[in-house]
């Protein structure tokens, strides 16, 4: 994009999804995971100084979720969101099973 404005360009014009997926890629691969578990302790989202628990694999909080799903609603109502989801059918996308290998967690 710089080389694009030396070039008297307009970079926005040369902007598109395959640039955006490329810096996203790059960025993403220097987020560690301890910059990961930073961000959910500030957001105090699972408790005030504390990071997520660790859980199995399949492992599904029905109370949170079901406390996502009433919370969808109160933003549907409120006017904020359109449309309500069911939060149980997004989580469990069927064909959307993610199995890494241990080379791919490593890397």
């Amino acid at each position: 994009m710089v080389e694009r404005t030396l070039e008297n360009q307009d970079p926005i014009k040369q902007m598109h999804v395959l640039w955006a997926i490329r810096w996203t890629i790059a960025a993403w691969k220097e987020v560690t995971p301890q910059t990961i578990e930073g961000c959910f302790i500030k957001s105090t989202l699972f408790s005030f100084k504390e990071g997520p628990q660790r859980h199995p694999r399949d492992y599904l909080d029905p109370p949170l979720l079901d406390k996502m799903q009433q919370m969808a609603e109160q933003l549907h109502t409120a006017g904020r969101i359109r449309d309500v989801i069911n939060i149980w059918d997004f989580i469990k996308l069927p064909g959307e099973e993610v199995e890494d290998s241990a080379e791919d967690l490593i890397e």
